[in-house]
This record gives structure tokens, C-alpha cells and sequence, in this order.
């Protein structure tokens, strides 16, 4: 196409847009991404006017080739890779090509580029719900004889999961049980560990509790020699639902924090959900019903946000029963939106798992008797997002729960004077790199760029290496202080929960700024200025010469000074004269090339009859202008004037 209309990139584009004025060809965009189409009777004709010119199959493996490169790395992104949501919005915006690549490598029996495909893209197909369609295309695939056994291992994974997912456990334990034999043949141990986890899956879905904890066990075990972490917490985090159903419900709450901590450090947006998930049921078990709503929500909202419609499902269900006592007709309409997407979806619960909703739900159906069925058709027809948003709204303030009340470990960063992490009250020492890591994030408001922390910490390696030291430091860093710094998408950032000197200091400095603008100057105030003032010292001393630390480090010591400034001429005027003096006192110390501060100083001086004083000051301020090669202001040569005349009324 380039060739036919010049070559160029800009010809192209005019030729296109050319071919949209005259309707023969649509053009619409997503994620900034512009996109062109033939319309349906001209693709037709165009169609036909390739295969009969003999182009048609050339373009056909064109576009194949094209596809087995976009597909290639989608397996493993999906699986617990920190970009998923950016690889299903492509994958999504690809749909048409990637299945016409995939009908053509079939018909063609083109094994490698079809297996590719079908690795590629079975993870997707399982999010989005598109169960049928991807068993019915790795059927296809798999029927495929000259399809290679390493590959062939993957595609069963799939299979299994797909068949998994729609409830069909005998043919999901079949394919998986094949994956297994294929995945060990090949010398693949990571796959499949993997697989001893999905099989896992289906044992506990089916009912085989007992026999579902071991294989998550042996996968977990075997994850974590590999150096797999990430997979390790999938296997962790259903460990803890195996916990949860034989009702070992405080080890579940330990085994599902802990995972959850580890998902969101290594940016598992997925994993994170799905573990939020199953601890959001074992909160409700716990009798714990606000911090279940809370896990149940976000967990939710990130399932409507990657579109995992059968994962939503079950979110919604935990929300019906936490609201079922306090908000019986939302419960109601929760629970109509559930059953409608697992319906879609073709889902089914657990083995056993029906009989415990339908308890949870049971005081939600009492009170709202003969309006059920109502209720349940509205429910059906909300979107979900609307839905998690009334179930938040709805949500009653109560009592601490018992992890509040229990005083959960909390996590705070002193980075003014210097560094320390605490947990619980109690300092966490940290080693050298996993300390420049947290400072890094700090010193760049609580988020920084992957790419910017790998160039920082390891300027000399490629960006593999680069970014697999990150993933370990990421990993010590849980290790070692919990919850931390976690990766949301291609930043990192501080959890949510991390308190920080910088965060305290800033917010009370602008508070009180605010406060001293309105007029306030009660004795409240001026001893929220002094605590405000001695809060402050010097951004990550033991960084220095860090230029990465240098941006923070002037702006807090930049609001610190205008505080002093502000603070020194409320009480100068207010007759405060010794605030007035130690505040100028303290900006000189920080800041000794700012004149105005010597000239106020002096003044101050003046006025309590300290004339002595005075004079010193402005004799420092002159040999300070001396060493700047900069005159003095005509306002302290006034003052140095009337000094000598022993005026003391300047």
C-alpha cells in the first residue's frame, strides 16, 4: 500500500482520509489509536478482486506473520505480568486481525504459527469470558498433529482452564492432566508447576478440598524453588481459599495478607483482585463485614476493569451477602446482576458453595419477601460499575473491626534528618539498595517511572537485567517490611497505607499557611507553628549529592522558609518579637543569602532596644552581599545609618 501512493507515511494518511470522504472506507480510534476499515460491501469486492488476482493468500500470511508477533508475548503477560490491563485493551482492539490470522494458519496447517495464536491468546479469552469461542479455536489448534509437544502442553493449560472456568471439571481435568504428562516430558517446570495448580483448581471446584490443598501446596513449593513469585502467591492465594472452606478462617486471613502483599508490590493487578477476593470471604466468615466489603469492592472494580466478568460475578455475590442484613434490596439487586453475568458467561460455584449463598443471602430474602423477584430483574439490568459504586455508598459506618481494633502493623518513612522505615512502631532495617529504592519513590512524590528506578539503581545493566534486579529488590523490600512500595502498571508507588514525614510535614505547613491567611493567631496556632518549624530537617541527608533527591529537597525547604517568613511577620507585628527572632534566625541559617531576612532581623533588634545586635547583623548581611559580588540595598544602608546615630527607631 505504501508503494502504490509514494511510499511516505504522510501520503498514505491523505490517501486514506481520501477513501473516508468518498465512504469507502470507516475510520474510528481507541486508546489513541486511529484505526481504518473497509466498509462491509466494498471489503467484499476487494476480497474477491485479491483471490482472483492470486494476492489474497500473500496479504493472508502477511497478516498471520503479523499476529504471531503481537501474540507472542501475551501468554505469560497475562498470567501475572504488571501491564494485563494494557495487553487485553490490545488484544481487544485486535480481535478481527487475530482471528483472521488464526483461520488462516488453520486452514494452511501452518502448526506453529496457529499453536502461537492459541498460547497467546487462551489467557484472554479465559479474562474476558470468551469461554466457548476459546475452546472451540484450541480444539481446532490441538487437532493439529504436527503441533509441537511443548506447545501442545500450553494450549491443553488453556483448555483446561477454559473448561475450568464454564464448570466442565471432567474435561478440564483431563486436558490439564495431559498438560501435566507433556509439560514434565519436555523438561518445562515452571509450566508445570503452573498446571499442578490449575489441576488444584479443578479438584477444589469439584468438591476435593482435601486433595485440592495438596496439589496447591506442591505448586506453591515448586513456584518458589523456580523463583517464581508471583505464580507462587496464585497457588498462596488459593491455599488460603482451601483455608477458608475447611474453616480455618484466621490462617486464611494470614496466608491471604500476606499474598495480597506480594501481588501488589509485583504490580499483579489480577492476582492482587483474585486474593483480595477470596480474603473479602474470609473476613465475612470472620464476622469482619467491613473489611470484606472493602476487599470485595476493589477486587470488583479491578475485575470490570480487565474484564473478568466470571470473577465479577463472585465479587458480587460477597457484596450481596455482606449488605444482606443492612441493605436487603440491594443485596437483592446484587445478587440479579451476579446470576445474569454467570448465565453469560456460562459459570458455575464451587462444589457445596451454592448452599452457603443462599444461607448468606437468606435474611436479605426475608425482609424483602414478595419484592424479590422485582428486585432481581432490576439487579439483572445495572451496569457494573453503577452497582460497586451503591454497594460503597451503602456501605454503614460501624464499629472498629476487629483488625482495627487489633492494631494492624502500620507503615511510616522518616526521610527529614534521616532514613528509617517502622512498621508497627518498630524500626526495619533495610538493605542499602532496597533502602534507595524506597527513597527513590519518596523523593518522587510516592510514584516513580520503572524505567527512571532501573536507570537510578543500575545505570550500567541492560533493561532485562535491569528489570529483573527490580523484581528481587521488590521482593526483598515484602520480605523484609511488608507492603511498601508496589507496582501499578509502569510506575511504582507507595502503598497506600505508607505514611510518610514528607506527606505529614507539607500538609501542616499549608494547613497552618492557610490559617495565617484567614487571620488566625491564637495561641493554638503559634504552637502549631513552632511544632511545624522544628518538624523540619534536611530531605535524605545520606543522599546528598543524589540529584534525584535534589528536586524534594529544595521544594520542602522552600515552603519551610516561606513558613518561617510568614510566621516571623505575624509576630513581629502581634509584639511576639521572640518567635519573630527565631524564626528569622532559623531562615538565615538555611538560607544566609537572602538581604530582606538580615534587614528584618535588624529591625526587630532595633525596636527591643538592641541596637548592638542589630548593627552585627547587618555587618553579616554586608559581608555576605561582599562575597556574592552584589551591592547592598539602599533599605540596609538606611538602617546601618540610623544605627549610628543611636536613633533605634528604624
Amino acid at each position: 500500500v505504501l508503494g502504490a501512493v509514494g511510499g511516505g507515511r504522510g501520503e498514505l494518511v491523505v490517501a486514506l482520509c481520501g477513501l473516508v470522504d468518498k465512504s469507502i472506507v470507516a475510520t474510528g480510534g481507541a486508546g489513541g489509536v486511529a484505526r481504518f476499515d473497509l466498509v462491509g460491501a466494498v471489503r467484499g469486492r476487494v476480497r474477491a478482486d485479491l483471490a482472483r488476482t492470486g494476492r489474497l493468500r500473500s496479504l493472508a500470511r502477511r497478516q498471520l506473520h503479523w499476529c504471531s508477533g503481537l501474540a507472542a508475548g501475551a501468554e505469560e503477560a497475562l498470567v501475572t505480568g504488571s501491564g494485563q490491563a494494557r495487553w487485553l485493551e490490545l488484544l481487544a482492539g485486535e480481535e478481527v486481525n487475530l482471528r483472521a490470522g488464526l483461520r488462516f494458519a488453520l486452514d494452511v496447517g501452518d502448526a506453529d504459527a496457529a499453536a502461537s495464536l492459541g498460547r497467546g491468546l487462551w489467557r484472554f479469552w479465559e479474562l474476558r469470558g470468551q469461554l466457548t469461542e476459546g475452546r472451540h479455536w484450541l480444539e481446532q489448534v490441538l487437532a493439529v498433529e504436527t503441533v509441537p509437544a511443548g506447545s501442545r502442553a500450553h494450549l491443553l493449560d488453556g483448555m483446561g482452564m477454559l473448561a475450568w472456568r464454564q464448570g466442565d471439571y471432567r474435561a478440564a481435568d483431563g486436558a490439564l492432566q495431559q498438560a501435566l504428562v507433556l509439560a514434565e516430558r519436555s523438561g518445562a517446570p515452571r509450566l508445570a508447576a503452573r498446571v499442578v495448580n490449575h489441576i488444584g483448581l479443578v479438584a477444589l471446584f469439584g468438591g476435593n478440598v482435601g486433595e485440592a490443598g495438596v496439589l496447591f501446596e506442591r505448586s506453591r513449593a515448586d513456584l518458589e524453588r523456580l523463583d517464581e513469585p508471583g505464580e507462587a502467591a496464585l497457588a498462596s492465594a488459593n491455599l488460603g481459599l482451601v483455608a477458608v472452606a475447611e474453616g480455618r478462617i484466621a490462617e486464611a486471613c494470614r496466608v491471604l495478607d500476606a499474598t495480597v502483599a506480594v501481588q501488589a508490590a509485583l504490580g499483579d493487578r489480577h492476582g492482587e483482585a483474585v486474593t483480595r477476593l477470596h480474603r473479602a470471604i474470609a473476613h465475612y466468615y470472620a464476622g469482619d463485614h467491613r473489611c470484606s466489603l472493602d476487599d470485595a469492592q476493589h477486587a470488583g472494580a479491578a475485575f470490570v476493569a480487565l474484564g473478568d466478568e466470571r470473577s465479577l460475578g463472585f465479587a458480587l455475590l460477597v457484596l450481596a451477602a455482606v449488605l444482606a442484613a443492612d441493605v436487603p434490596s440491594l443485596s437483592m439487586e446484587l445478587l440479579g446482576l451476579a446470576a445474569a453475568i454467570q448465565e453469560r458467561v456460562g459459570v458455575a460455584l464451587p462444589a457445596g458453595w451454592p448452599d452457603r449463598v443462599e444461607l448468606a443471602l437468606a435474611p436479605a430474602r426475608a425482609a424483602v419477601g414478595t419484592q424479590a423477584d422485582d428486585l432481581l430483574r432490576q439487579g439483572a439490568a445495572m451496569e457494573p460499575a453503577a452497582a460497586l459504586a451503591r454497594a460503597t455508598a451503602a456501605a454503614r459506618p460501624g464499629p472498629p473491626s476487629p483488625h482495627e481494633e487489633a492494631g494492624w502493623p502500620s507503615v511510616s518513612l522518616q526521610t527529614l534528618g534521616r532514613f528509617e522505615l517502622r512498621r508497627g512502631g518498630r524500626a526495619v532495617r533495610l538493605p542499602p539498595q532496597v533502602g534507595r529504592l524506597v527513597k527513590l519513590v519518596v523523593a518522587s512524590g510516592r510514584a516513580a517511572h520503572v524505567e527512571r528506578v532501573i536507570e537510578t539503581l543500575w545505570s550500567e545493566v541492560d533493561p532485562d537485567t535491569g528489570r529483573r534486579r527490580l523484581r528481587n529488590v521488590l521482593a526483598r523490600l515484602h520480605r523484609e517490611a511488608g507492603l511498601v512500595v508496589v507496582r501499578d502498571g509502569e510506575e511504582l508507588v507507595l502503598a497506600p497505607g505508607v505514611a510518610t514525614d514528607v506527606d505529614v510535614f507539607e500538609a501542616e505547613v499549608h494547613r497552618l499557611l492557610a490559617a495565617l491567611a484567614d487571620g488566625e493567631r491564637g495561641p493554638a496556632v503559634r504552637r502549631q507553628v513552632r511544632e511545624a518549624a522544628r518538624l523540619y530537617r534536611d530531605f535524605l541527608p545520606e543522599e546528598r549529592y543524589e540529584p534525584w533527591a535534589a528536586t524534594t529537597r529544595e521544594r520542602l525547604a522552600r515552603i519551610w522558609l516561606r513558613l518561617l517568613d510568614t510566621w516571623a511577620d505575624v509576630a513581629a507585628a502581634e509584639g511576639e518579637h521572640d518567635d519573630a527572632e527565631a524564626c528569622l534566625q532559623m531562615a538565615i541559617e538555611a538560607d544566609p543569602t537572602d538581604e530582606a531576612r538580615y534587614v528584618a532581623l535588624a529591625r526587630l533588634l532595633a525596636r527591643s532596644q538592641r541596637p548592638a545586635a542589630a548593627a552585627t547583623v547587618l555587618s553579616r548581611a554586608r559581608v555576605m552581599a561582599e562575597e556574592l559580588g552584589v551591592r547592598v540595598s539602599p533599605a540596609l544602608t538606611a538602617l546601618e545609618a540610623a544605627l549610628c546615630v543611636g536613633s533605634g527607631s528604624a
